[in-house]
């Protein structure tokens, strides 16, 4: 019935991230694998050792406990010590010297207080005002709020509408932070102070909104903005999380038969339809294809061959030589992968407990700007999951203007190939980079 209502959640929903597989066990919340700080108040001689390998943190089983501080050892149940670790002497302490501390202030006039003197705004007398089991005062805090509070409130907490304020900002995320691309909309002149870092993504405010790809304007509120089928234009149908905008090298290959745009799918969602390509190498090559067969790393199959070309061959052989042992072709997965889950790399080394990911981008393959697009995108990609990348650019191909420490850029040639030269070079560039920002990385190989 959910297909039938919004259509299949893979169009639709592209929060896919919050989906759970289907069947799958429902991991427990062992107390163990949490980060909770009652595991350094757990008391591993007093507790059977199979006890701590299988208890959660909403467990209501009593356990013995000992206090980091004082040592004192107790019981008291798993759910409330992870949710506050509490030790009862301690707590005994803490709360005699309350009460001591606030008879005191019950006598201490207010203008014995520094900080409470400066920010009195009342009528009463701070000579004669006590600061503990006074009414409601006047004050006026830093930030020109003047807030009507008990002086002890107030000497303890601050003002209460700065507190809020901290808070509001720490739990609520605005729509800047939380929704960066539905906050690239915002019109940037029609809705007047109100900007995407004042406003929360829930919030109900009627604004204007500007669309990237064509251009028109619209009023909606922020929290529709995030809703099915969550549209970029409702005059176009264009949508957010579009193909157009996630991959755009992707999408400078879509051809203009298909029945919809590159801003109206998404690079993994399902088609009606069998997409048309065109190749921006060559643009006589046209092919049809799957977005998900795309996504997956699939190009034009008259540009792109099975295997390798020969001077590729020849600097995966040069690798091995320098660096005794190479990769060829395997995939990569990592979660830090933002636009695509898995890339093809043309050769991959170790080398200084790095993993060095080594790309040769061919002067043919490599020279449309789409495959610029694309290129750059991958290499972020591969920084962020901690991989060391070299690019060997062939001939007159561009730099693609990427300024990390883990990365390099080699000119080669494509009428003089020197592949054990160009690698001993990339073996030396990698012995003198600095070890103190270099990354390593395993996972996915």
């Amino acid at each position: 019935m959910g297909d039938i209502g919004w259509g299949c959640s893979c169009v639709s929903n592209p929060n896919s991230g919050a989906k759970q597989v289907p069947g799958g066990p429902k991991k427990k919340n062992l107390l163990i694998d949490s980060d909770s700080p009652a595991l350094a108040w757990w008391d591993a001689e007093a507790n059977d050792k199979f006890l701590l390998n299988t208890v959660t943190v909403l467990a209501h089983r009593i356990c013995d406990w000992a206090c980091p501080q004082c040592g004192h050892h107790f019981k008291a149940k798993v759910r409330d010590m992870a949710e506050r670790p509490t030790c009862p002497p301690c707590k005994d302490e803490r709360l005699a010297a309350w009460r001591a501390e606030y008879e005191r202030l019950k006598t201490t006039p207010i203008s014995e207080i520094p900080e409470l003197l400066m920010a009195w705004d009342d009528d009463a007398n701070p000579w004669t005002e006590v600061v503990a089991g006074s009414s409601l005062r006047k004050f006026k805090c830093q930030n020109g709020h003047h807030p009507r509070v008990r002086p002890y409130s107030y000497y303890t907490s601050g003002c209460p509408s700065c507190r809020g304020a901290v808070t509001l900002a720490a739990d609520k995320p605005m729509l800047s932070d939380a929704l960066p691309e539905i906050a690239g909309q915002w019109h940037p002149t029609l809705n007047g102070k109100w900007t995407p870092a004042k406003v929360g993504p829930d919030s109900k405010r009627l604004v204007w909104w500007l669309a990237s790809c064509c251009g028109h304007e619209c009023q909606e509120e922020v929290h529709q903005r995030n809703k099915r089928p969550r549209y970029l234009c409702p005059s176009c149908n264009t949508i957010l999380d579009s193909l157009a905008r996630s991959d755009p090298g992707m999408a400078a290959e879509w051809s203009p038969a298909n029945p919809a745009t590159a801003w109206q799918v998404r690079p993994t969602g399902a088609t009606d339809f069998m997409p048309a390509w065109n190749c921006s190498v060559n643009p006589e090559h046209q092919w049809e294809a799957s977005l998900a067969s795309r996504y997956a790393g699939s190009d034009c199959p008259e540009c792109r061959q099975a295997g390798k070309s020969k001077v590729e061959l020849d600097y995966f052989e040069a690798a091995r030589k320098t660096f005794g042992s190479a990769k060829s072709g395997p995939k990569l997965r990592h979660k830090a992968f933002a636009l695509r889950k898995h890339w093809t790399a043309d050769i991959v080394v170790e080398s200084n407990d790095a993993t060095v990911a080594i790309e040769y981008d061919g002067a043919y393959w490599h020279a449309p700007e789409a495959k610029k697009l694309v290129d750059e995108a991958k290499s972020r990609d591969l920084l962020a999951a901690g991989y060391v990348v070299v690019r060997l650019r062939e001939d007159n191909l561009p730099c693609l203007g990427i300024d990390d420490a883990n990365y390099l850029e080699l000119q080669v040639y494509s009428v003089a190939p020197r592949p054990e030269e160009t690698l001993a070079e990339v073996m030396q560039w990698l012995a003198t980079v600095s070890r103190s920002g270099m990354k390593t990385t395993t996972e996915g190989l």
